[in-house]
């Protein structure tokens, strides 16, 4: 799947390292074309607006916020993307509650692709 058919992904994450192998990981997969990241919900306000995902990605412990109770007000930003928090341990909160799609462990950086191509399939969302 060629980026003009890939779905748009904006990644929110203050680890760095994590980032760019996440981006390393989705790119390689040829689904999924990441159009932006930030290190805070604040950074990622602005590119989330202008770049209109198709699916958010945010650490759960961001230095401004935690992602999941910050979800709500990004999906307004892009409010047909799918919301999924990446976490070191299991969900903490009621995510769905909070406007989150999907909680994923972040050790499970790999099988990624895949849990994710399976939630925009559920979702229906077409790859823009």
């Amino acid at each position: 799947m060629s980026d003009m058919s890939a779905w748009r992904v904006f990644v929110i994450d203050d680890d760095e390292l994590f980032t760019q192998m996440l981006q390393v990981v989705l790119d390689a997969d040829g689904r999924f074309a990441v159009v932006g990241t930030a290190a805070s919900v604040g950074q990622g306000l602005t590119g989330i607006e202008s770049q209109r995902p198709d699916l958010l990605l945010l650490d759960h412990r961001l230095p401004d916020a935690l992602g999941a109770h910050a979800a709500r007000g990004l999906r307004s930003l892009a409010p047909l993307a799918a919301v999924v928090v990446l976490s070191g341990g299991p969900a903490s909160v009621d995510f769905a509650e909070l406007g989150v799609d999907l909680w994923v462990d972040k050790t499970a950086v790999l099988t990624l692709p895949d849990v994710l191509h399976e939630l925009m399939t559920v979702r229906s969302v077409q790859p823009t």
